[in-house]
């Protein structure tokens, strides 16, 4: 494909192994037709060996030098998959997140005056979105 990178993987390999486990695909295409069809993926990693076809979302950071991994992104025309919207092309360009950044004190899940505070998410945007819920909430961290 035109638009991927050979000996790049990304980092953590996979998204929600439980939701989006691994799969083994002919080629590279479908490995990348796979990752267009999958809500929230923002990468794919394609292992030539054994044919794996990994799926990352868009917090996994471009990885060198990964001997036999081809990943690019879920569209070469698109650049974005179908199931992606501007906030993940903001988050994608690093406009408005930190990589490796922990806001303290971490306060999810609690009750604080009789008001919940928002607790675990399944993805960086409905972290971001809950946040934005609340009027005291500055920044959100998502792990």
């Amino acid at each position: 494909l035109a638009c991927s990178k050979h000996g790049v993987a990304y980092e953590p390999l996979d998204m929600d192994p439980i939701d989006v486990p691994i799969g083994t695909v002919s080629n590279i295409a479908e490995c990348q037709t796979l990752c267009e069809q999958t809500e929230g993926c923002a990468h794919f990693g394609y292992f030539e060996a054994g044919g794996q076809c990994h799926l990352q979302n868009i917090i996994a950071v471009e990885s060198p030098s990964r001997i036999g991994f081809i990943s690019g992104p879920p569209s070469c025309v698109k650049q974005t998959g179908d199931q992606l919207d501007t906030a993940l092309s903001s988050l994608a360009e690093r406009t408005c997140f930190s990589e490796n950044t922990l806001y303290t004190p971490l306060e999810g899940g609690l009750e604080f005056g009789g008001v919940r505070i928002p607790g675990a998410t399944r993805s960086v945007l409905d972290c971001q979105l809950q946040c934005q819920q609340y009027g005291w909430c500055e920044y959100f961290s998502f792990n």
